[in-house]
């Protein structure tokens, strides 16, 4: 009785700093981490010089099966694939995106439909602009060159989980081109640590599509759990000092 009471109060708790989140976001003076980091501000520069070079941009997004489609990478993945879309609707050379599922990738291509309806480019919507690349380490690499057919990208950006093939990747890029891994996947993350440019791990992933736009906003949900994160931290002090005083 007394473990499901915490768990009410635990709950409570969240439930009612992320009411307080929502409401004052605006006010809260805490700094949005996304559009502030140096790997915030590769992503827009590469992106930047895709426009200035007529350099496609390569967004890359796996998942172990189809039944994790709903997954935070995916649909993280979805929306900064509508916000470049419109971005880069007027652009010579766009999103080169590449899935390893048939159901995402026909999310992926509503997402680039929606985003270039809003930059009214629509109808240079390209029915062909998501590539279905296999889910097995080994075709999906060698799906992804198919897709890109040699040519120079500005940027490679892995979201979702891929295991090693961000290492495969990265030998099929240019040294000049950047490589960008960011999702759930420990594998993925450990695997882009010796080999991408830039990491984003665990829930960083989806504060991509708040780093993409022009201009930085807070999400509440994220100012939530850092607040949660800090109080959790400073109730296992409490306790740690309080268990060392046999209190």
């Amino acid at each position: 009785m007394q473990a499901s009471r915490a768990g009410a109060v635990i709950i409570l708790a969240m439930v009612l700093v992320y009411l307080v989140c929502r409401l004052f976001a605006a006010h809260i003076r805490l700094f949005s981490r996304a559009y502030q980091r140096d790997k915030d501000r590769l992503i827009r520069r590469r992106i930047a010089d895709s426009l200035e070079e007529s350099a496609p941009i390569h967004l890359d997004i796996g998942h172990s099966s189809e039944g994790s489609l709903a997954g935070g990478a995916v649909l993280s993945a979805a929306e900064a694939t509508e916000t470049v879309s419109a971005q880069m609707a007027f652009a010579d050379e766009p999103w080169v995106i590449t899935g390893s599922g048939g159901l995402t990738a026909a999310l992926e291509k509503d997402a680039v439909r929606t985003g270039m309806d809003a930059a009214d480019y629509g109808s240079s919507f390209d029915t062909d602009c998501v590539v279905y690349s296999g889910g097995a380490v080994m075709a999906h690499t060698a799906g992804n060159a198919a897709a890109l057919e040699t040519q120079p990208s500005a940027l490679h950006l892995s979201m979702g989980g891929f295991g090693p093939a961000s290492a495969l990747t990265d030998t099929i890029c240019r040294k000049d081109e950047a490589l960008v891994v960011s999702g759930d996947d420990l594998l993925s993350q450990a695997v882009g640590t010796l080999s991408a440019d830039a990491v984003f791990i665990g829930e960083q992933f989806t504060e991509i599509p708040d780093s993409l736009n022009r201009t930085e906003k807070k999400n509440p949900a994220l100012l939530a759990m850092d607040i949660l994160r800090w109080m959790l931290i400073a109730v296992t002090v409490v306790f740690a000092v309080m268990g060392l005083r046999g209190l």
